[in-house]
């Protein structure tokens, strides 16, 4: 016999939610995993690096690597501008830049708005959420965006 509201879809736990947007479209990532959004800065290319990868940048004493999201999620490619930010995010002690071309804001909605988008949409999309107006927020899946042998980040030695 199944429990009443035991559903996934009838969740009512809180999510917070970092919007972003790249190019024309609305995307998400959970707030837990987002350190902090910083300006874009001169990142330093690496060779050999993934396409996706434009290379590291010194993040207070930790070189930490950036990955283009648009590449990722396969938007058209361009070069970085000086308004894109950077979503700062820790992937179970994985830190790295999200290069994003605009912040939005922190959302608040119940894990019930979520629509799973598994069979849908591509595997770096794990949900969507439908917004007023009929926009749609596409919730990314960091682990499915970088792969598990990314590099990890490393400090300095410096003092």
């Amino acid at each position: 016999m199944a429990e009443s509201g035991s559903a996934p879809h009838r969740d009512d736990r809180v999510l917070r939610l970092v919007t972003f947007q790249l190019e024309d479209r609305s995307y998400a990532v959970p707030l837990d995993k987002v350190e902090s959004v910083q300006r874009m800065v001169a990142v330093s290319p690496v060779p050999s690096a993934p396409h996706w990868m434009p290379g590291v940048i010194d993040l207070r004493g930790t070189v930490v690597p950036v990955v283009d999201l648009r590449q990722r999620l396969g938007h058209s490619q361009r070069p970085p501008r000086l308004d894109d930010r950077l979503l700062i995010v820790d992937l179970a002690g994985r830190v790295m830049a999200l290069v994003v071309d605009e912040v939005r804001e922190v959302l608040e909605i119940t894990r019930r708005e979520l629509e799973d988008s598994t069979d849908l949409l591509p595997s770096a999309v794990s949900a969507v959420v439908r917004r007023d107006a009929g926009d749609l927020l596409l919730v990314v899946d960091l682990d499915q965006v970088v792969p598990n042998d990314f590099p990890r980040t490393s400090q300095s030695s410096e003092s």
